[in-house]
């Protein structure tokens, strides 16, 4: 007798920088992406306040990846944003495109290296 389908429940490891409250990064990281042009991971913000949203993530990326240089997102897909964020003395560009993807943030490191976090809306 088969008892049905199995379906595995996995809660990302990323916690969230300092700040109250301290809820978890609702967040994940595909490790081996084959060839570029794929979505490197998935982001659920809990709100369209990237202000709000965009620190805990950056700091949680930038633990796993180094420095982060720059943030873009689609401008109409979320709410007012600051245009930098402080990192150590250097701001951190923060940019929005009408042509990018409104489903997705892009993340470039120090390093050159540019991760695409396809977004969940948070409704």
């Amino acid at each position: 007798m088969s008892s049905g389908p199995h379906v595995r429940t996995t809660t990302p490891k990323a916690g969230m920088a300092a700040g109250p409250p301290r809820l978890k990064l609702r967040a994940s990281q595909n490790p081996s992406v084959p060839t570029p042009g794929y979505v490197d991971g998935a982001w659920w913000p809990r709100s369209r306040d990237l202000s709000a949203e965009l620190p805990a993530l950056r700091a949680v990326l930038a633990a796993r990846l180094g420095p982060i240089d720059r943030i873009a997102y689609h401008a109409t897909a979320w709410d007012p944003s600051v245009r930098h964020f402080d990192r150590r003395g250097s701001l951190v560009p923060v940019v929005g495109y009408r042509r990018q993807d409104s489903d997705t943030v892009d993340v470039t490191t120090s390093a050159g290296d540019r991760l695409v976090l396809v977004v969940v809306p948070p409704a």
